[in-house]
């Protein structure tokens, strides 16, 4: 994954964990396992 998209998933995290920080915890779990993956 390219640095610039990664600042783009965290900037765009941010957001999401502004307005709905439940959804957030959720993606980051999800996140997790697909870097496990």
């Amino acid at each position: 994954m390219a640095l610039i998209d990664l600042e783009k998933i965290i900037l765009s995290n941010y957001q999401i964990y502004e307005s709905q920080p439940y959804l957030y915890l959720g993606m980051m779990k999800w996140q997790k396992l697909l870097l496990m993956n």
